[in-house]
């Protein structure tokens, strides 16, 4: 996977080697291995920019370029992702991006109103409804960037009462813990 580029590859192929490469950065970021996700990255970042040059109009391609320049840490770049498609078309996988990428660049407020409408509309979908706690997950932190320790509160409560993955709901009871103390 190091030594792929685009021009090894058939186009129709780019959305799904650049979604592969983008989810083994992010589980090896989070398992600790920042030397994987490093090496991950110039590849990662050559076939994000020849999606984006060819077909970034398209939803699906736009999510994927946004989660792939967030996994490169290029928030900007994931943001102008987002921002190509029209807000009537917007699914909530795409929103839940973008919301990241706003939140990434410090604008809580824009992330928050983001990720409310991402909420909501993967509450009206089932697949998103399966996965309903990472929404109210990045609600919270759009609660606590906005200075709502409250609401991030509430927002992580709903995150951990909803989550099925037993790691993820430990990730969660933690961050409803610090958020408790924080609270005082």
């Amino acid at each position: 996977m190091l030594a792929i580029f685009p021009n090894t590859v058939h186009g129709r192929q780019w959305v799904n080697a650049c979604e592969a490469l983008a989810n083994v950065s992010i589980v090896a970021t989070r398992s600790g291995n920042r030397v994987l996700a490093g090496k991950l990255e110039s590849t990662m970042r050559a076939f994000a920019v020849e999606l984006a040059s060819t077909s970034g109009n398209d939803p699906f391609v736009a999510r994927v370029l946004t989660k792939t320049f967030l996994a490169i840490d290029d928030p900007t770049t994931a943001l102008e992702a987002a921002k190509k498609i029209g807000d009537d078309v917007k699914d909530h996988w795409l929103l839940y991006q973008q919301s990241k990428a706003e939140l990434a660049l410090g604008l809580a407020e824009p992330a928050s109103t983001t990720a409310k409408r991402a909420l909501d509309a993967a509450g009206k979908d089932p697949k998103g409804k399966a996965r309903l706690a990472i929404y109210h997950d990045l609600m919270s932190q759009c609660d606590e960037a906005r200075g709502s320790v409250t609401e991030a509160l509430e927002s992580a409560e709903a995150a951990r009462s909803s989550a099925s993955n037993d790691q993820y709901k430990r990730q969660l009871s933690a961050r409803v813990e610090a958020l408790k103390a924080r609270q005082g």
